[in-house]
């Protein structure tokens, strides 16, 4: 060490240590009543606050329990989203608060609650917007008109099935207040939601998704998304509206928001993005949380403002890779908040009596028959093979963590009881992991590129039927050359 590291060293680092102790010495007096006045004695840190080391502990615990019975789930042949659904359910008053309430009100307190309660509705507006995002046209129209009458019968007969039921439900299971129209829309939603995402890692996970049956059931899983979520604001507008015309407002500003959004805001999010070099970040997340905040506003719930922006958001390599990582992180820290949040909130306890018991199973029965009606039998009629149809009819039975957020929204705006809550959230549970056996069971799935892969383009069946060619063919064998292949593609 040279004298100038030295001279440094004394002036600039030992000279003014020195000098601050000698400063304490003499003028600071105070250490004996901080310490009286009950701060922690001894070296290191002072100690976090009470509600900041709670939180902590909180989200520890929730992420540990539904990583782990993710994996557990993901080992015995089920989505993760079974076991997170579980672990939700676990930490919750329905499993740990009843058989160890001081446990459980020491890993999630009150004073944690809260926050979790925020983390959890930010997860759900970023799952909304990547249900939006992957949702791209080519995807909805790749199958033509097909896709099209799957995905609007698959949502508007268990549509049906669930008013019918809601309506038919002693009054005891709707809310005070809630009238049985706004009440028995919402149940008929809830009966016709599909999980787009946990449908897309099913079928991935079974060498499915890239298949002529799997490319057909994510397009009509798309347009059943596009239609339940549009059900959903409006339901929910009827019932924050209060009165017709506060419905109409709410209605017609959504609709309105929409359709600036899927117009004019993709145009303009789209240049920005062409002439923009940094803060790509910033583009996708400031419009999102935007749209959620506005849509929240209007009255129609923050979620349909994330699932709006990721519609509206265009489809770019680099906008796709933000998508990405903010999925990443929601589904790692944020989701799992939803779940616990969820859990909380599901009091297993309330189905009291076998009544209830057998109401949750006709629940299930009801909803998984409904989806099966509405997607077997059409598909029949469109020359699916009946083994094909029954499974695609499976696959639209998936529900998820889609149906959970919907659940949510309801509980949230008043529509539906505490019990009822969680009687849907066990029949959640119950069609979701019905999904995975049942499609197993309908036998193996060739390999990739066998008996042919999705087309572009629609087919013309009029045309079929007819014999003529349709406008701008060349000949009619080439339209019955295209729709052959394409049925043979979903009937693997």
């Amino acid at each position: 060490m040279n004298r100038r590291t030295v001279a440094a060293l004394a002036l600039f680092v030992a000279v003014p240590a020195a000098g601050t102790v000698a400063v304490l010495a003499a003028w600071g007096h105070g250490w004996a009543s901080a310490e009286a006045g009950g701060h922690r004695r001894g070296a290191g840190p002072a100690a976090a606050p009470p509600e900041t080391y709670r939180l902590l502990v909180a989200v520890t615990a929730v992420l540990l329990t539904a990583h782990a019975l993710g994996a557990l789930a993901r080992r015995v042949g089920q989505p993760t989203v079974v076991g997170q659904m579980a672990a939700g359910i676990l930490l919750g008053p329905s499993a740990l608060g009843a058989l160890v309430p001081e446990a459980q009100h020491w890993l999630l307190p009150p004073s944690a609650t809260v926050p979790v309660e925020a983390m959890a509705q930010l997860g759900v507006v970023f799952f909304a917007f990547r249900i939006g995002y992957e949702l791209t046209p080519t995807q909805l129209i790749q199958h033509g008109t097909a896709s099209l009458v799957l995905g609007c019968a698959g949502v508007f007969t268990p549509l049906l099935a669930g008013v019918g039921l809601a309506l038919a439900l002693p009054s005891g299971y709707r809310p005070n207040g809630v009238g049985s129209g706004p009440f028995a829309v919402f149940v008929g939603v809830a009966f016709c939601v599909t999980a787009f995402p946990v449908l897309a890692g099913i079928l991935r996970e079974n060498g499915m998704l890239s298949s002529g049956l799997g490319s057909l059931a994510m397009a009509t899983a798309g347009v059943a998304d596009v239609l339940a979520w549009s059900l959903l604001a409006c339901g929910v507008a009827v019932a924050q509206g209060g009165t017709p015309l506060g419905a109409l407002r709410t209605a017609a500003l959504t609709a309105l928001l929409a359709t600036v959004m899927l117009t004019v805001g993709r145009t303009v999010l789209r240049r920005l993005w062409e002439r923009r070099t940094a803060g790509s970040v910033m583009l996708v997340h400031v419009p999102l949380l935007c749209s959620a905040a506005l849509t929240d506003a209007i009255g129609v719930h923050a979620v349909f403002g994330g699932f709006l922006a990721g519609l509206a958001m265009p489809r770019l390599p680099r906008i796709e890779e933000i998508a990405e990582r903010t999925d990443t992180m929601a589904s790692w820290l944020l989701l799992p908040m939803f779940f616990a949040s969820v859990g909380l909130r599901t009091g297993i306890g309330l189905i009291g009596g076998t009544a209830d018991w057998l109401l949750c199973g006709l629940f299930v029965a009801l909803a998984v028959a409904a989806k099966l009606a509405g997607t077997t039998l059409p598909a029949r009629l469109l020359g699916v093979q009946p083994r094909s149809a029954a499974r695609l009819g499976v696959m639209m039975s998936c529900r998820g963590l889609t149906e959970l957020v919907v659940l949510d929204t309801g509980l949230q705006l008043g529509l539906i009881p505490p019990r009822l809550f969680a009687m849907l959230v066990v029949m959640t549970l119950a069609t979701t992991m019905l999904t995975a056996p049942l499609l197993n069971r309908k036998g193996g799935v060739p390999p990739d590129g066998q008996a042919g892969g999705p087309l572009s383009g629609p087919v013309d069946y009029e045309a079929l039927a007819s014999g003529a060619p349709p406008r701008g063919s060349a000949s009619s064998d080439s339209i019955r050359s295209r729709a052959k292949t394409r049925l043979s593609s979903w009937n693997e």
